[in-house]
């Protein structure tokens, strides 16, 4: 009796094809073409088929730029760049609370000495949200004016957004104003 190990990983040629096949599988559920997902979920695929040995290899300057995209879909609280041209890569950079940029740049130092906020957002926020700063701490507040002209020829968008809005009051003030104008008033 023979016994043959089997290894855990699939062969090279088996490897493509089960790639292939993950690949359209996975397009299939989605319902539509893995271009049209996002990149970070692109790259995470990728990335995750490398590691369980369906790709044979991803060049390294693309496993770099798919981590950064793999970065931006998971936003994190820190994100450290120890490559050789941080800055460089920093620019791809979209959402990250905390940049730390080369290996002489551990996060314990924006901790506790290098001297940026320490608020950062935490669980993916980084995505639409920022580092506390003073900036939160101030009022903005929006001016709006608008001609005559300009108010007659909003009039239509207006009444038709406020009456799909359920919001009738609004509709009539822009109205009565725009019916005051036509007759002479200010």
């Amino acid at each position: 009796m023979t016994t043959r190990s089997r290894s855990a990983r699939p062969t090279s040629s088996s490897r493509r094809q089960t790639s292939s096949s993950a690949w359209r599988t996975l397009a299939r559920a989605s319902r539509r073409p893995l271009d049209d997902l996002a990149p970070w979920v692109r790259a995470l695929l990728r990335l995750t088929a490398y590691q369980l040995g369906f790709l044979d290899r991803i060049p390294p300057w693309a496993a770099v730029h798919e981590a950064v995209e793999l970065a931006n879909g998971l936003a994190p609280e820190h994100l450290e760049l120890q490559v050789r041209d941080p800055e460089g890569l920093l620019g791809r950079v979209r959402h990250a609370g905390a940049v730390f940029l080369g290996r002489h740049t551990p996060e314990v130092v924006g901790d506790y000495v290098a001297g940026p906020n320490h608020v950062l957002p935490t669980g993916g926020t980084a995505r639409f949200s920022s580092a506390l700063s003073t900036e939160d701490f101030v009022t903005r507040l929006s001016v709006i004016e608008y001609s005559r002209e300009g108010l007659a020829e909003a009039g239509p968008h207006v009444a038709e957004l406020s009456r799909v809005e359920g919001l009738a009051g609004h509709g009539a003030a822009a109205a009565v104003r725009i019916a005051a104008a036509r007759e002479g008033g200010r």
